[in-house]
């Protein structure tokens, strides 16, 4: 009776301490993966036109939604990570409003730091429907979430705003 009593002390002491250790080793996965999940209020549409497969090319059109812009804005900033092993050609970026190419006075981008930026000639104003970033040419990097999230600088308020992120989804 004792013997079973103890058998079954230690083999209940030993589940739990099994079950503890696995809980504990998970939760750092899990709290990263809370970390990456993006408010449903700031998730941006976007449509790859050839599908999104790894490695092959594609064209991104990224929309902005219009209640976005209450204030005329001048620079736009995206910004992507640094997993991000596909390339992105500076001079196939369109910024679209209203259906019309806008003119982009200075686009650059920072291979280094992860970072598009676009400087326009003329803001893009309050009212505006159908605000766009077109982006031609981009070779796809592997499977997987990539997030490119979108500040802008308005004439008013020089300082950067955050708008929103696409969550842009490549597959095998």
């Amino acid at each position: 009776m004792k013997f079973s009593r103890l058998f079954f002390s230690v083999f209940v002491l030993t589940i739990t301490l099994l079950t503890g250790v696995h809980s504990l080793a998970m939760a750092p996965a899990k709290s990263a993966q809370l970390l990456k999940q993006i408010d449903p209020r700031f998730l941006l549409n976007y449509i790859l036109d050839y599908g999104g497969k790894a490695k092959s090319f594609d064209r991104y059109r990224l929309k902005i939604p219009a209640k976005e812009i209450y204030s005329p804005w001048q620079s736009l900033t995206i910004r992507y990570p640094s997993t991000f092993n596909g390339s992105i050609p500076e001079n196939r970026i369109e910024v679209y409003v209203n259906g019309q190419v806008q003119s982009v006075a200075n686009k650059y981008l920072d291979l280094e730091n992860f970072f598009i930026q676009l400087d326009l000639e003329n803001p893009i104003e309050p009212g505006s429907s159908d605000v766009m970033i077109v982006i031609s040419a981009v070779k796809n990097p592997d499977a997987g979430t990539y997030p490119f999230s979108l500040s802008v600088v308005s004439t008013s308020i020089q300082l950067p705003r955050y708008i929103g992120t696409w969550e842009i989804q490549i597959f095998p």
